[in-house]
């Protein structure tokens, strides 16, 4: 969720001290998402599947690394034809008083930070479900109490 509030915050910035103190940022949300997700899949998984899991879930982080990086240039493009039709050939938006420039990359980036930002708030509703339907250790639970 943090990774996700830094690229956009990043990406909206016109200045490069700014945007590199949000990309140092992004870099340490970023990994400790990786580490928390990896720690937590490790948890989790039984020992006769984690060599499975994990090189399936390696394969899938590279396959969408080479997804945006092939698909990434053609959606900046497309982004940046809809942004000339929406705001004009000068792609310049007034918002309270500042004008934002909203090319094609960055609505790409911004699109990229908001799906960053979602997966990171369902992935929280997740942990936090879990948590409410663990049961503690020293409850039993017998199919009599089980009512349908």
């Amino acid at each position: 969720l943090c990774a996700g509030a830094c690229l956009f915050g990043a990406t909206s910035t016109t200045s490069l001290t700014p945007a590199v103190v949000l990309i140092f940022a992004l870099g340490i949300c970023a990994g400790t998402a990786y580490v928390l997700g990896f720690t937590l899949l490790h948890e989790s998984v039984d020992d006769e599947f984690r060599g499975r899991i994990f090189s399936t879930l390696n394969t899938l982080v590279r396959l969408c690394l080479l997804l945006s990086m092939v698909g990434g240039p053609f959606l900046a493009t497309a982004l940046d034809g809809l942004s000339r039709q929406v705001f004009g050939s000068d792609r310049r938006v007034r918002l309270v008083g500042l004008e934002v420039f909203v090319p094609g990359i960055r609505l790409t980036m911004w699109l990229a930070a908001s799906i960053m930002v979602l997966a990171g708030a369902l992935a929280a509703r997740t942990l936090r479900a879990e948590d409410r339907h663990k049961v503690p250790p020293f409850i039993v639970i017998t199919p009599e109490d089980v009512r349908p």
